[in-house]
């Protein structure tokens, strides 16, 4: 089991006359980063020619999927969330809610009971999550803003439709 590349992918954002955005994204033939880049300069000028939008941004992306996905055996679906609140750096109490899908039972403060909802903001796995989201670290939450003090989480479940 392993990641391997599936290819390179192009988004691009498109904006209408009255401001209203739509998303299209092409999986592209390119094999390696430089001629995706390069094709991107031949797949604009025939897009600005089929559209009355205009392009407000693009991003090209190399995607990795797993070659031999194998599932795993904790029944634990992913329409269970583990949301947890911060406050953003430098916005006074301007506060932002994520989530992590399908979460580990141990990243609570419990394994059963009241305490199996509550997310355990001192534990390890939780913290080094959150880190990821501070100032000069590696991920923005949101806006190219930064996190600061983690105030709590719960578990919750969003719905979802059973086949």
């Amino acid at each position: 089991m392993a990641l391997v590349s599936n290819g390179f992918w192009l988004d691009i954002e498109l904006v209408d006359y009255a401001g209203n955005q739509t998303s299209k994204r092409y999986k592209m033939t390119a094999a390696d980063y430089d001629t995706a880049i390069t094709d991107v300069a031949i797949i604009m000028p025939a897009l600005i020619n089929m559209t009355d939008a205009v392009i407000a941004s693009y991003s090209v992306q190399e995607r990795y999927l797993q070659d031999a996905l194998s599932l795993p055996a904790t029944v634990n679906p992913v329409s269970m969330k583990a949301v947890m609140t911060s406050f953003i750096n430098d916005a006074g109490d301007k506060k932002v809610s994520y989530d992590v899908p399908s979460p580990r039972i141990g990243i609570f403060q419990a394994a059963i009971g009241s305490g199996a909802d509550i997310v355990d903001t001192l534990d390890g796995a939780v913290i080094a999550y959150h880190d990821l989201f501070e100032a000069g670290a590696q991920l923005f939450i949101s806006d190219g803003e930064s996190m600061g003090g983690l105030i709590g989480g719960v578990r919750t479940t969003q719905a979802r439709r059973l086949a």
